[in-house]
């Protein structure tokens, strides 16, 4: 029955308002206009205040406040009110307290944040092409937690003791549960529509040269999760930190990410700032 009841749960998960999915539809349009936009966000109070909330975050350091949404769209431009829909979007999810997986006194939301941006960081610094994919890869990597997490809380004590007998988290909970998280992440991707690209790099963000659709932003998503585990983790850390094979593979030395990392660190404030 846990699978089940688990395929029904993502079908009833919705990530976007009606105004939210309209916006996100004109936004990926080149001939939709600026007011066309504006005023489907304005159809939801909600949304509405978080994009202007998130547009004056310390995370973007405008010179200038942003006092309506007509000047968020002008000011930050389609692709980064498209981080800002999808962003305020997704805490309504991402924001759910996790009582089977361990927090270390950080949340979901607060992981997935940091590995968003991390991810961002890692594709520019790869010349990787749509830095917009990997942000999306790096917030949505570890939504299947949401909806494995009431199992893993009846469950917590087996995962405990198999995992001290040296199992690996993802097989324990294929066992248990008949997917891990990273599978469920990935239902929930293609339930919504999300590029294949997506659904792979969060289904692989634990075995990523699994991926065959773009195998670099299911690695991209993997060493951001690495990195956002160390900054802020989440859920049973098992693992090392980034294999060095992969990341000579991608082109990255281990000063490289030591300099994201860094960059992560000083700028973690104003990563939270847009919880």
């Amino acid at each position: 029955m846990k699978v089940e009841e688990i395929v029904k749960k993502i079908q009833f998960l919705k990530p976007l308002s009606p105004a939210g999915k309209k916006a996100m539809q004109l936004l990926n349009d080149p001939n939709s206009s600026i007011d066309d936009i504006k005023d489907t966000i304005l159809l939801d109070p909600a949304l509405t205040a978080d994009v202007l909330r998130i547009s004056n975050s310390a995370f973007f350091a405008l010179r200038q406040k942003v006092t309506s949404v007509r000047h968020a769209i002008v000011i930050l431009g389609r692709k980064n009110l498209k981080r800002i829909l999808l962003t305020a979007q997704m805490g309504s999810v991402l924001k759910n307290q996790l009582k089977g997986y361990p927090t270390q006194d950080n949340t979901l939301w607060e992981h997935s944040l940091v590995a968003a941006v991390s991810a961002e960081l890692i594709a520019e610094r790869l010349g990787f092409s749509d830095k917009e994919q990997a942000y999306i890869g790096g917030l949505l990597h570890d939504m299947g937690k949401i909806i494995l997490d009431p199992y893993v809380k009846k469950s917590k004590e087996e995962i405990e003791q198999r995992l001290k007998e040296g199992q690996n988290i993802l097989a324990i909970e294929k066992q248990l549960f008949g997917f891990n998280h990273a599978e469920v992440g990935g239902m929930i991707a293609e339930s919504w529509d999300l590029p294949l690209s997506i659904k792979e790099a969060i289904t692989y963000h634990h075995n990523p040269t699994e991926a065959k659709e773009e195998v670099m932003l299911a690695l991209i998503t993997y060493l951001a999760n690495n990195l956002a585990g160390a900054i802020c983790p989440v859920g049973f850390i098992t693992e090392p930190s980034s294999d060095s094979k992969l990341l000579q593979e991608v082109g990255l030395t281990p000063a490289d990410t030591e300099e994201i990392t860094l960059k992560i660190l000083a700028a973690k404030e104003e990563i939270l700032d847009l919880t």
